[in-house]
């Protein structure tokens, strides 16, 4: 029996776990300060479990410093609608929490790196928050994605194989009989270990490696168990 089949790079093998984040409570002039010393465009912010409950950038910061003349203000400024209430608070805003954006945009920490850049350029930012169940678990940024794949293939196949010998389904599988070919990224892996989940957990832990595109399973197995 063979399984093929595609998975791809999760955002948690390549997201910042070290992130900082702010808390509603905070003063905007205080999240402005921050930003400035850690070089930053915007931070999450969440309370004090850690559920992330928004952004504030520094397009939240200007919107406090902007003035709109009698003149200048558009029809949907003097209709009252969801876009002026969300300037106004903005612009009376003295906290981090009255100034966010929110809901955030955010992704959660299982879904593909692909998926994540479709985000990005679909939201038109350069990071995104990561989530677990709605608590904050990291950040991934373009950098992030674009350092994770400018590696060649030969620091990444050593760690593939590394990863796959420290794990724990190396007591039960003859490692010396998985091929691991890679071009560009893209992996192939090939051979024969004992059970269904073997093959299954091998491909998890070789998608996890930053630097893998792709990774295609020709491995076989002797008793499907899952």
């Amino acid at each position: 029996m063979v399984k093929r089949k595609e998975i791809a790079v999760r955002v948690d093998a390549i997201m910042t776990t070290e992130v900082v984040a702010v808390q509603p409570e905070m003063p905007l002039k205080e999240a402005g300060r921050l930003m400035l010393a850690r070089a930053v465009s915007g931070l999450p912010v969440v309370d004090q479990q850690g559920d992330l409950l928004g952004v504030i950038s520094e397009s939240d910061i200007l919107a406090k410093e902007r003035e709109v003349f009698p003149g200048d203000r558009p029809p949907w400024l003097l209709s009252g609608g969801r876009q002026a209430r969300t300037l106004r608070r903005k612009a009376d805003a003295f906290s981090v929490g009255e100034a966010m954006t929110r809901p955030a945009i955010a992704i959660s920490d299982f879904r593909s790196v692909a998926s994540a850049a479709r985000v990005m350029l679909d939201a038109g930012v350069n990071r995104l928050p990561v989530v677990r169940n709605g608590v904050l678990v990291g950040i991934v940024t373009r950098s992030d994605m674009v350092r994770a794949f400018v590696r060649g293939d030969e620091p990444v196949a050593a760690e593939i194989h590394a990863e796959i010998e420290a794990s724990a389904v190396a007591a039960e599988v003859d490692v010396s009989r998985i091929e691991v070919t890679i071009h560009h990224g893209d992996v192939l892996l090939d051979g024969t270990v004992p059970l269904r989940s073997n093959a299954e957990t091998i491909a998890r832990i070789v998608r996890n490696v930053p630097g893998v595109s792709s990774v295609v399973s020709d491995l076989t197995w002797a008793e499907s168990d899952s």
